[in-house]
């Protein structure tokens, strides 16, 4: 829409093509101004006209994302115009710095909503970030899942009444030497409502965490599906002769599934390495054998057909851990979270504000002749930001003194009565939450509550985003437990 606004309005100007000088005895060209859009909706061929025209010098406009600039080596780039307030200072700094790499005169123009939708919408990047504790709770259960270690060895040592060796881990001793798990990417994904690097960050915390709570290893398919054309008796021969079908087998009738009319086989393939004491990629190698024997007259199909699927993240975690062991790592993402965005809100807030103090009340003020003053103080504040980290923590104190804004009671009970609307039409079909209900009413999009789909409920999506998104989360859970 920009592009298209700055190409009409441009049709009938002219600008010199300054990076050629005119051959001898040839006329001066001259080429229109022209613009053009620059985003991930476009297909790579149409993003690569795009840059190779800019790079050229053919095109002297490009309205585009920050991703446009990333690498971007071109000298002669006389002008970068936000036309919203960018996510951080280090951004803001990176993207002005693509202009004037010439030495030459260049300009920086930023526009800044007047009434702080721009802090609003970048507020809500944050937020679609973080994790409620009740979800947290249900990814460390997940992680940390209960072994039978202490159990295994308590027998050991009444059956040998020798001393119980322990296992030196995390500095402590302790019996379990960790398990490896694979837990299935897309259904952890839909289960916690978190978007999957949401939960990559998550498993870097605690491997990051000075008692390493956990060994991240590579991605892996965590379910192998074993079926066999010769029918119930294939399934059965091929069990005697591959222990980790045998183990599968024997799981599966345990919980009381029966394969005298079956000839497949579903499961958990990391589970049962671990349950069997070997390597996860050792199994692996054992189940594709099953699909081909090796005769003198070369490799032969068996008639068993082996498929790996369901991509899961794939660790080491122990399955002993305390109670008070767990609380302390629910405690510690908790906390690694909540302090995360705050700090960002924080940052939000000081680049808005700083922004503010060197700005214009209309555009037209700062579009002929340049404010010496103004240009200055920004330098000065972008100096201190990277040089005096006192700055910060003196902002940090100041916005921690100030009382929050409160809403109204005509802003509370409009967002109760559409929190109680939206929990009445949808509510039998979804199980909301307070961080899910306050996501719609911000626009924040999800993979239980996707954009694509709640956006066309217009009643309800970023219905209330002039209410704080934490009281927001905090005003619908109240509802939902009156509701219950």
């Amino acid at each position: 829409r920009l592009a298209t606004l700055i190409r009409t309005c441009l049709k009938d100007y002219k600008a010199e093509d300054w990076d050629q000088k005119p051959k001898k005895g040839k006329a001066k060209t001259y080429a229109y101004w022209d613009a053009e859009s620059y985003h991930a909706g476009l297909t790579p061929a149409q993003r690569k006209r795009v840059q190779n025209a800019f790079m050229s010098g053919r095109l002297r406009v490009v309205v585009a994302t920050v991703a446009f600039g990333m690498g971007l080596d071109k000298p002669d780039v006389r002008g970068v115009i936000h036309y919203n307030m960018p996510k951080s200072m280090e951004s803001y700094v990176q993207e002005i710095g693509r202009a004037g790499r010439d030495r030459k005169t260049s300009h920086c123009h930023l526009f800044l909503d007047s009434e702080g939708q721009d802090l609003a919408e970048l507020k809500r990047h944050t937020f679609a970030n973080t994790i409620d504790y009740r979800t947290l709770k249900k990814f460390v259960q997940n992680v940390f899942v209960p072994c039978h270690c202490k159990q295994v060895h308590q027998m050991q040592q009444d059956n040998t009444k020798s001393p119980l060796k322990l296992a030196e881990r995390q500095g402590t001793e302790r019996i379990c030497h960790g398990h490896e798990r694979a837990v299935v990417i897309e259904s952890l994904v839909m289960d916690m409502d978190v978007k999957e690097e949401g939960i990559s960050t998550l498993l870097c915390y605690l491997e990051l965490h000075s008692l390493r709570w956990i060994e991240n290893l590579v991605n892996v398919y965590g379910t192998c599906k074993v079926q066999c054309y010769g029918g119930p008796s294939q399934l059965q021969a091929v069990s005697q002769k591959c222990p980790p079908v045998a183990v599968a087998i024997a799981k599966a009738k345990k919980d009381g599934k029966t394969f005298s009319s079956t000839n497949q086989i579903e499961f958990p393939v990391v589970d049962i390495s671990d349950c069997m004491g070997w390597d996860s990629g050792l199994v692996k190698r054992e189940l594709k054998s099953l699909s081909w024997n090796v005769t003198s007259h070369g490799p032969q199909k068996t008639g068993v057909l082996v498929e790996f699927s369901n991509l899961a993240f794939h660790f080491i975690a122990p399955g002993d851990l305390s109670d008070e062991e767990l609380d302390d790592v629910l405690q510690f993402l908790h906390e690694r979270i909540q302090k995360h965005e705050k700090t960002e809100i924080q940052l939000l807030k000081y680049l808005n504000e700083s922004l503010k103090s060197v700005s214009h009340k209309n555009f037209w003020m700062c579009a002929d002749t340049l404010d010496e003053k103004k240009n200055d103080k920004l330098k000065k504040i972008i100096d201190d930001y990277f040089e005096k980290q006192e700055i910060l923590t003196e902002f940090k104190q100041r916005e921690e003194g100030q009382d929050e804004k409160q809403p109204s009671p005509q802003e509370v009970s409009q967002a109760v009565a559409d929190i109680r609307q939206l929990i009445s039409l949808h509510g039998h079909e979804h199980r909301f939450n307070g961080r899910a209900i306050a996501r719609i009413f911000h626009g924040i999009s999800s993979p239980c509550f996707p954009a694509q789909t709640w956006g066309r409920a217009r009643r309800f999506w970023r219905s209330n985003m002039n209410l704080d998104f934490n009281f927001l989360v905090k005003l619908a859970v109240q509802e939902i437990i009156k509701l219950r």
